[in-house]
């Protein structure tokens, strides 16, 4: 959901819990003054979009992207209650998509991640997210401008990702009645060659395969 006023002292609380803290680039804790007039102003903001995860009727987190030109730079955080439960990734891959669906334009979305900060690390990655960048201690992580996850009510697509690389994908690409009418036709495909290829795919800034 779009964040709104009732939703102000919520992520000023998640904001300066401990847990949280360490991992913002600024750990001091914020003034509620402070963070009041900054939300105030930014849920007016047209270059900023917050949105508030739900379930089941429980606040688990908030996300926020920030726009300038055809670059979004994201963050986020959760309710220190929902920590640990594996819920992170959903937060950021959902929001993701909201915003990408809101706006109707196509922007490259980056994340700065603190260089110890693991565990962010992984989730963004889990979300789709690339490692793009190595500064001194932070890491840029980013997403092109596309929908990379498509939900239907039966059936959804997800991007390739590793996983998927198997003896079953392999048996598939050397089956003459898959095979016949592709443009790869028939020819041997190795488990080498597989490999070689999902890895283009998987780390192409362009081309998605689902």
């Amino acid at each position: 959901d779009t964040a709104a006023k009732n939703d102000c002292k919520d992520i000023w609380l998640w904001r300066n819990h401990p847990e949280a803290r360490k991992n913002f680039f600024n750990p001091s804790p914020i003034p509620w003054k402070e963070h009041r007039e900054w939300f105030y102003s930014k849920i007016k903001d047209e270059d900023a979009k917050i949105y508030i995860a739900v379930l089941k009727k429980n606040k688990i987190g908030v996300i926020r992207f920030e726009i300038k030109g055809d670059l979004a730079k994201v963050s986020v955080n959760l309710n220190p209650d929902f920590f640990g439960k594996g819920l992170g990734y959903k937060v950021i891959r959902f929001g993701t998509e909201k915003f990408l669906k809101e706006i109707k334009a196509r922007k490259q979305i980056i994340a700065e991640i603190k260089r110890d900060n693991v565990a962010s690390q992984k989730v963004f990655a889990k979300a789709g997210y690339r490692m793009a960048e190595r500064k001194a201690d932070i890491l840029v992580y980013k997403r092109n401008g596309k929908q990379t996850h498509l939900v239907g009510k039966r059936i959804y697509l997800r991007p390739l990702c590793k996983k998927y690389i198997g003896n079953r994908y392999l048996a598939w690409l050397n089956d003459r009645d898959v095979t016949r009418f592709m443009e790869t036709g028939i020819v041997r495909v190795t488990r080498r060659d597989l490999e070689a290829f999902c890895e283009k795919i998987i780390k192409s800034e362009t081309d998605e395969m689902f």
